[in-house]
């Protein structure tokens, strides 16, 4: 998939290393419970790129390495993430950047490409986003995607998220 400025395609081996990176940085895990053990995101990720269908079926995830498209150079992570939400199953929106890429409008304009396959090639009928109260930046991604707070939840282990949704309908 592409944007004018990305190149978004399945994750593969070369990129473990800066996803490892990326789920053990202290800022861009801050909101999401911090850094993450690398060396069981290495695996997981190298579990990915080796076979994406099977993360799937077990996992119900899918994974996209988000690129510059002039350079090539990686600067994110997206995901539709399959999350049970009080019950329910939802797939949830995700987005992860590497910091030298906040404040571009990046972890937008892949999120919309995102959303476009997952309504138009996967038939979805809506995404949510799950996101700390205090993520500012993290909203206001989600409500630029046009996402609307639908709820305030608690999440295992008694944290607070606020789920922000898009419906098929609403985009």
């Amino acid at each position: 998939m592409e944007t004018p400025r990305l190149r978004i395609r399945p994750v593969s081996a070369d990129d473990v290393e800066v996803i490892a990176r990326l789920w053990t940085d202290p800022q861009v895990t801050e909101y999401i419970g911090g850094p993450r053990y690398v060396d069981e995101i290495r695996e997981y990720f190298c579990e990915v790129a080796a076979d994406p269908a099977a993360i799937l079926s077990t996992d119900g995830d899918r994974w996209w390495s988000v690129c510059l498209r002039d350079s090539g150079e990686w600067i994110g992570l997206c995901g539709l993430l399959a999350k049970d939400i009080e019950g329910t199953a939802e797939v949830d929106l995700s987005y992860f950047f590497l910091p030298r890429a906040w404040g571009q409008g990046y972890a937008i304009e892949a999120a919309a490409r995102i959303a476009e396959h997952a309504f138009t090639d996967l038939a979805l009928p809506s995404l949510i986003a799950v996101i700390d109260p205090t993520n500012i930046r993290s909203a206001n991604v989600a409500v630029r995607l046009g996402m609307a707070l639908d709820k305030t939840i608690p999440r295992p282990g008694g944290v607070v998220r606020e789920i922000y949704r898009l419906n098929l309908s609403d985009s």
